[in-house]
């Protein structure tokens, strides 16, 4: 390394080890200036910034480029011309996942209420063969008492 580059590892080490307890022996890290020390700058080191007016106009007028002005005209029409570019170029694909998507939920649905019917109307014949069930045996029991004899079994 050359001797700024020790000098920053050294400033940097001195830094670093600044929070540390036990610091190297024979380094005094107390000459460098950290963050929350108040530095003293000369005067003439640093001038004012004056031109602030300027400054924004600039930085607005390249926020916000007026959509009158032919430049965002053709960047509007670039943009749409991409979109419609990147559309064409994946429409076979989302056609496809949408297609198999599609596919396989209506298969789901299907399966689902297939046996669902299914259940229901196992319920809705068992509910009428036992009916008619009771029908028919009520019906031959009230035959079978028209058959004996008034007075009852004897």
């Amino acid at each position: 390394m050359n001797p700024s580059g020790d000098e920053l590892m050294a400033k940097a080490d001195a830094l670093l080890s600044r929070g540390r307890t036990g610091s190297p022996a024979g380094e005094s890290h107390q000459d460098y200036p950290v963050l929350t020390e108040v530095v003293d700058v000369p005067k003439n080191a640093v001038r004012p910034f004056t031109d602030a007016p300027a400054l924004n106009a600039a930085v607005g007028a390249a926020r916000a480029p007026s959509a009158a002005t032919p430049l965002a005209a053709e960047i509007a029409e670039f943009e749409a011309s991409v979109e419609r570019r990147v559309l064409k170029a994946i429409e076979p694909a989302i056609a496809g996942v949408l297609a198999g998507t599609v596919q396989d939920r209506l298969e789901q649905a299907t399966q689902r209420l297939a046996a669902e019917i299914a259940s229901q109307l196992r319920q809705d014949v068992f509910e009428l063969v036992r009916v008619e069930v009771r029908k028919a045996v009520e019906n031959e029991l009230a035959k079978l008492r028209d058959q004996l004899p008034k007075g009852g079994p004897r």
